[in-house]
């Protein structure tokens, strides 16, 4: 059975889905299916661009910057009913998801949770019937999904995030008399990454008189803030900012450092955690109803702390600044976490590849059937649809009559 995949995404900006997205279709790419990440929105500026791969395939959805969502909504079928038979995976494009009551039997619908946060569950919530699969990225995401939705439950899947990840631990020699070296990479977002811990944390490292310094990687809305709380810790040379890293050079980073720390206060199963142990950086980290605490066992190969908890982070800091034997200990064990727990982009792509295969099977076979509904926009959109009247501007043979019926009814 050939069939093609369809990874969407607003925008080619700096967040965890579209690095699980690059990984994904470059790996499928690899193993001969045919795959593409689909921008949706890319006229769109951002606070946080991300250079794009340039091994992979990505395509922009065939509408003009100034086009209103009716138009974009009709183009989105169109787009995706002329590549079935396919597989469809929505990621966070909330503003096109909502198409999905629409789409033939010939799309595979999968979509994919990716975080254990209101936005995602709403997503599910609201789509999750017209999904032909659920994935979450966690147990927790899991069981969140259920518990807000157990009529989904028999479709719900874990597949853990896979990332690329040397075959043998880096090699890393520590020093009694330099720095330990920190490093934040990604995305400037206060109220879910709690930016603004990190310069609080050094704070108290320097009042502990621990020798450390902070790299922080990245960009978003929040920057000028998190610069101006740092700019002191700047001008001693304790925190250095070197913007967006492209995803290619992530490795070299992360092998520059001993620690990686995350003071999110939620996340789903973050690639950034993942891509840091695989390459030796011991993880400090919240501990968050997410993924986190499924890799990161606390004292053994890493340290999970309760958000907010800045003179906790410190300590944990201090010690592994001043015990080199314990950092060794828990470098290796980082690396051998995700080595031996099915997180490497390979285990990842053939949980998918065999799902996709089912998806496609059961929707030909009529084991899963897609409810006949209409658009279903999330609810700040709800203005929009009163506007919202077909227009035959594109034909999808034979199912050009079930869509425009659906379309307004």
């Amino acid at each position: 059975m050939e069939f093609s995949v369809i990874v969407a995404s607003p925008i080619w900006s700096l967040n965890g889905v579209n690095v699980f997205s690059a990984n994904l279709v470059r790996e499928l790419q690899r193993q001969g299916i045919s795959a593409h990440v689909l921008l949706t929105e890319p006229h769109i500026s951002d606070s946080k661009p991300m250079k794009p791969p340039l091994d992979i395939k990505i395509q922009k959805l065939p509408v003009g910057e100034h086009d209103l969502y009716k138009t974009r909504w009709h183009r989105m079928v169109q787009y995706l009913e002329e590549n079935a038979p396919c597989i469809y995976i929505p990621n966070h494009d909330i503003n096109h998801s909502c198409i999905a009551p629409l789409l033939s039997k010939r799309v595979g619908i999968v979509g994919v949770v990716h975080s254990d946060d209101p936005q995602h569950y709403e997503h599910v919530g609201r789509l999750g019937k017209y999904w032909n699969s659920i994935v979450a990225v966690s147990k927790t995401v899991a069981k969140g999904t259920i518990e807000r939705n157990p009529d989904l439950a028999e479709r719900v899947v874990t597949i853990p995030i896979g990332v690329p990840i040397p075959h043998r631990p880096t090699e890393r020699t520590y020093q009694a008399d330099k720095p330990l070296k920190i490093l934040y990479a990604g995305v400037f977002r206060q109220s879910q990454k709690r930016i603004l811990d990190l310069p609080k944390i050094m704070q108290r490292l320097q009042a502990l008189q621990i020798p450390t310094q902070l790299t922080i990687a990245g960009g978003g809305p929040d920057q000028q803030e998190l610069v101006n709380a740092s700019q002191t810790l700047v001008d001693q040379g304790v925190v250095q900012f070197v913007g967006i890293i492209p995803h290619d050079e992530m490795p070299d980073l992360l092998k520059q450092h001993d620690v990686f720390v995350m003071t999110s206060a939620f996340e789903g199963m973050p690639n950034a955690l993942l891509e840091a142990m695989g390459q030796g950086c011991i993880p400090v980290v919240t501990d968050i109803d997410s993924g986190i605490p499924e890799i990161v066992k606390d004292g053994i190969n890493g340290y999970r702390v309760s958000v907010g908890d800045i003179h906790i982070f410190a300590e944990r800091l201090a010690n592994l600044y001043r015990n080199i034997s314990l950092r060794r200990e828990l470098s290796i064990h980082a690396y051998r976490t995700v080595d031996q727990g099915s997180y490497r982009t390979t285990d990842m792509a053939e949980l998918y590849i065999k799902l996709f295969y089912q998806v496609l099977r059961d929707a030909e076979e009529g084991i899963y059937q897609r409810p006949s509904d209409r658009i279903r926009p999330p609810d700040y959109m709800q203005p929009l649809w009163k506007h919202y009247l077909p227009e035959p501007i594109f034909r999808v043979g034979r199912w050009s009559k079930h869509i425009l019926q659906n379309l307004i009814s």
